[in-house]
């Protein structure tokens, strides 16, 4: 019966106003998007070791004390364990203002930082990109 059909519209995002210019640049030719970026200019994304990404991470926060920042991976429980050795203000997959949050993707879903260390290891195309998108100010892919 033709009544019970339900048509829906669907929407596509073609504008980034969240991001950095650097930010969505990445992610266009990454993820084969097409996102006009119309936000501000920032840090360009760094891919770089892990232990050197957790070092970039502390420098900013000492330049930025108040910055909200996160760490997105798969295995927070594995990553949280090296990351504890590095700083001591952590918080395993939950939001805790003043520290640094290590969450897995579908937690950070939502959520916005200034500084995020996407850990790619594991993760989908889809995880990553919403892992890469959480970052506001300045992206680090950690290999």
């Amino acid at each position: 019966v033709l009544s019970d059909v339900v048509t829906h519209n669907i929407y596509y995002l073609k504008e980034n106003y969240r991001n950095t210019n650097q930010i969505t640049e990445f992610c266009n030719h990454k993820f084969n998007c097409n996102i006009t970026s119309i936000g501000i200019d920032g840090h360009p994304v760094e891919t770089t070791d892990f232990s050197s990404a957790l070092m970039t991470m502390k420098l900013y926060r000492k330049q930025h004390p108040d910055a909200r920042c996160a760490i997105i991976c798969k295995d927070i429980n594995k990553v949280g364990k090296a990351v504890s050795e590095v700083f001591n203000d952590i918080s395993l997959g939950k939001l805790v203002k003043g520290r640094i949050v290590v969450l897995g993707t579908e937690q950070a879903k939502g959520m916005e930082f200034e500084v995020v260390i996407v850990v790619e290891n594991g993760m989908n195309e889809n995880e990553k990109y919403v892992s890469c998108t959480r970052a506001l100010e300045s992206l680090i892919i950690a290999k």
